[in-house]
């Protein structure tokens, strides 16, 4: 009797011991688990940072609906690589094809003896809320010493049709909005390459607007064509559509413009350029109440951050210099672009704007 009980006892701690060594197999599997799977997501994310294979995959994705967006944005990182960004247009497609980099920093160079490294971050159909926004990243990120926001009265308009960047998880996850998925996309390099080889599959944009030859790499879109007859085009425009999109003034444009003027406020970093249109527009937009009232809000956020707003008078642009009544082709691009050179020259002699130029 007490044999068999000292062999219970036995088998007893036997099997204690080998459930003991079963265990400790248990816990040791998931974590040598977890450790590969963060030795992987390890390897990924550091080889989806390096260039010489980030060049063979698509533009590396924000998830936003613009596909030029993330062109943009790759050749933005590539300057700031290089060297720094002091300056950045901001806007949509009137500024992409109006504000020429290379054309400002040069005249601004001759006339200070500084001369900037530009970047033209200007997104077709971008709207002003996506614009404030997006500028106080800039801000955040490359601590650029001038932004210059070119703005239409069209994208402060509710009915405006353009990618709404300001909707998106990551642009409101950086604006305080946080959000697991923002923050994904704000600090995984491999995460936005998958987002970008999906787009690709969907929709092949990225990979093409990246060999598009007059998109240049400093952000800049060298149009080539001229309009035959702006009066004519305006005309049948006004058949086709009699209120443009400029529907009433969109209330968060407003504020994210007031929320970066009061960040800016006595930095002397920002300034504001009204985009000119053809002289042909000018009857049409006067007629439009809400082309007006974005105007005035703007001058009156301007003015009470005392920000630089300026106009440029349609002399500037030479008749060859439109592609159509709204944007610039480059011809007309390189006075415009000198023209404010030379404006922002002055509010630097004058204290209004302070340069931090770095080159």
């Amino acid at each position: 009797m007490c044999s068999g009980t000292h062999r219970l006892r036995m088998r007893t701690v036997h099997n204690a011991s080998r459930l003991w060594r079963v265990s400790s197999h248990v816990l040791a599997t998931p974590a040598v688990a977890v450790l590969c799977f963060v030795a992987l997501v390890s390897l990924l994310e550091y080889s989806a940072r390096l260039e010489a294979i980030s060049q063979f995959l698509p533009p590396a994705s924000y998830d936003t609906p613009s596909q030029m967006f993330d062109v943009q944005m790759e050749r933005l990182g590539s300057l700031q690589r290089d060297g720094g960004v002091d300056c950045v247009f901001l806007g949509s497609s009137p500024v992409q094809d109006g504000l020429d980099p290379a054309v400002f920093g040069a005249d601004f160079g001759e006339r200070t003896g500084r001369r900037p490294s530009c970047f033209n971050l200007a997104v077709p159909g971008l709207r002003a809320a996506s614009t404030g926004m997006l500028a106080q990243v800039l801000l955040d990120d490359l601590d650029p010493w001038l932004i210059v926001y070119g703005f239409s009265p069209r994208d402060f308009s509710l009915s405006a049709q353009g990618p709404a960047l300001h909707e998106s998880a990551w642009l409101r996850h950086r604006a305080g909005q946080c959000s697991l998925r923002g923050w994904i996309i704000d600090h995984s390099h491999f995460y936005r390459a998958f987002l970008g080889l999906r787009t690709a599959f969907q929709r092949n944009e990225g990979y093409k607007l990246r060999r598009v030859p007059i998109l240049r790499p400093d952000g800049f879109l060298a149009i080539q064509r001229t309009v035959d007859d702006p009066v004519r085009q305006v005309a049948e425009a006004r058949v086709a559509r009699d209120r443009i999109g400029y529907g009433g003034t969109d209330p968060e444009a407003v504020v994210e413009l007031e929320k970066l003027l009061r960040r800016c406020a006595g930095m002397a970093r920002v300034a504001i350029v009204q985009m000119p249109v053809h002289p042909a527009m000018d009857d049409w937009l006067a007629e439009l109440e809400s082309y007006g009232t974005a105007r005035q809000r703007v001058e009156e956020l301007a003015a009470e951050f005392s920000v630089p707003l300026w106009r440029p008078p349609a002399s500037v642009i030479p008749e060859s210099g439109w592609a159509d009544p709204i944007h610039t082709n480059s011809t007309g691009a390189i006075p415009l672009s000198r023209w404010l050179a030379d404006k922002v020259a002055e509010a630097v002699a004058s204290g209004r704007l302070r340069p931090l130029i770095r080159r």
